[in-house]
């Protein structure tokens, strides 16, 4: 399916939600971007909870898992609604990890407090997986985790 493909269907769906057309443009293009990039560079789904990452001629193994340290009450951007569907369990907040090895050298970079779920698929268009490797792009983690492994590379392999 080609990236307009996807963008369209997604924008679609989100108007058929009464999403404003400016947010669902926006919601829409983020989403088939993600899934090109997904489709392009997730090489394998593993054993819950991770997937395999294949970029710029690495592998990066991305893995999401339960965080319980935290709660939306400690954050004030959550409206009574979103705090609902937290505690019927509709989201979650998960701790995202992504390591490499760079010349047998392990590095990771983690990132905990991610808000991850089905009840934000209806506003972001991503599936889990999508929404975790989104959040991983987003916070720059596996230019994170390269430079944890051998600090001064980065995805293209150029040492500063």
């Amino acid at each position: 399916m080609s990236s307009m493909k996807v963008f369209y269907e997604q924008y679609r769906t989100l108007r058929d939600r009464n999403i404003p057309a400016v947010q669902a443009h926006a919601i829409a293009k983020h989403a088939a971007g993600v899934r090109l990039w997904e489709r392009e560079h997730v090489t394998d789904y593993l054993a819950d909870p991770g997937v395999k990452v294949e970029l710029d001629g690495r592998t990066f193994t991305v893995v999401a898992e339960h965080d319980s340290d935290v709660r939306p009450d400690e954050f004030d951007c959550y409206d009574p609604a979103d705090v609902a569907a937290w505690e019927a369990d509709r989201w979650e907040y998960v701790i995202i990890t992504v390591t490499t090895e760079v010349d047998g050298s392990e590095g990771s970079d983690s990132l905990g407090a991610v808000d991850i779920g089905d009840y934000w698929y209806t506003t972001s268009g991503l599936d889990y997986w999508q929404q975790v490797i989104s959040s991983a792009l987003d916070n720059d983690m596996f230019d994170g985790a390269l430079e944890d492994a051998k600090p001064g590379i980065t995805r293209q392999g150029v040492i500063f």
